[in-house]
């Protein structure tokens, strides 16, 4: 008797310290590492593309594409169909995504760099704001609402 008294306490501990233990939430890094498309596109405060939508206003964000390797690798294919390849990077605040283009870069960036804003990243969807105004969109800053592929 005097075993299982002493035991018991132990064993529930061990079992309560075990059932606590659920996966971890992945990192940022990990959430944003995949093959990214458009799900809605706002230029400044106009949407241009809704993937439930038929008359946008910018319809090539059908194929735009964004994807972003665990090696730091990126390949960005806008809304007018050109690709772009680089690497990507995170502050480390976590909340900025910073791609540098290798060879040919978006029109208007500076130093072939265009960083993002990040707002709710998960395995299937986040949000990516560009930190400055684009040439193509109108000198308007755009937010991307994408959907993992």
């Amino acid at each position: 008797m005097k075993k299982i008294a002493f035991f018991l306490p132990i064993l529930i501990a061990l079992v309560t310290i075990l059932a606590s233990c659920g996966s971890a939430d992945p990192s940022v890094k990990d959430k944003l590492t995949r093959v990214w498309t458009a799900n809605m596109v706002t230029w400044g405060s106009t949407s241009v593309y809704s993937s439930t939508s038929t008359s946008n206003t910018q319809a090539g964000y059908k194929n735009f594409s964004l994807t972003l390797t665990s090696t730091g690798s990126a390949s960005l294919t806008e809304f007018d169909g050109n690709t772009f390849a680089g690497t990507w990077a995170l502050s480390t605040d976590e909340k900025t995504l910073t791609i540098t283009f290798t060879g040919n870069a978006p029109t208007g960036l500076t130093n072939n760099q265009l960083s993002y804003s990040i707002a709710n990243p998960t395995t299937s969807s986040v949000t990516l704001t560009t930190t400055q105004a684009l040439i193509k969109a109108s000198n308007s800053t755009v937010t991307l609402t994408l959907a993992s592929k």
